[in-house]
């Protein structure tokens, strides 16, 4: 049997926390708006899954480690930081329903991870540490999306 590497561990149960749960705050963001602005499922995949502008399922979410920082603690713990990259891509005709809907996955994620900042006890803290918005992705017009970057840190007994 295979062993998982904490860093492969934090990476993985980040992403299957998001997938378990985020559909709970979507539905509150929607049911608070009112507004007829649909939020769907979110289809999950690993950067090297899918090419962005190959994509055929909507949104999608692309996940992959941007990068990680060690410092140990003791001669037997150390603390891993881990950012973590989330592209989320929409397909969306109308641009002002684009921003409407990237505003509110966001918004969706950063309540997710307010509510629980150990994401299910996955790791000892978790955030939304930045979010960049593109509303057009070169060569394909009815795409839009935001990077959302998430900081996890893990002590981890060696």
């Amino acid at each position: 049997m295979a062993i998982e590497r904490p860093e492969e561990q934090i990476l993985d149960g980040l992403k299957d926390y998001i997938k378990d749960n985020l559909d709970t705050y979507l539905t509150t963001i929607e049911t608070e708006a009112a507004d007829g602005i649909t939020l769907q499922d979110i289809d999950y995949h690993g950067v090297g899954e899918y090419d962005i502008s190959t994509l055929d399922r909507f949104p999608s979410l692309l996940y992959f480690p941007e990068n990680i920082g060690y410092e140990y603690l003791t001669t037997k713990s150390e603390e891993i930081t881990i950012s973590v990259n989330g592209i989320l891509v929409l397909r969306e005709v109308l641009r002002e329903n684009a921003t409407i809907k990237l505003l509110r996955y966001v918004a969706g994620i950063r309540a997710l991870f307010d509510a629980d900042r150990t994401a299910g006890g996955v790791v000892d803290k978790v955030k939304v540490s930045e979010v960049r918005f593109f509303a057009h992705i070169p060569g394909v017009d009815d795409r839009a999306l935001a990077e959302v970057i998430m900081t996890a840190t893990k002590e981890i007994q060696r």
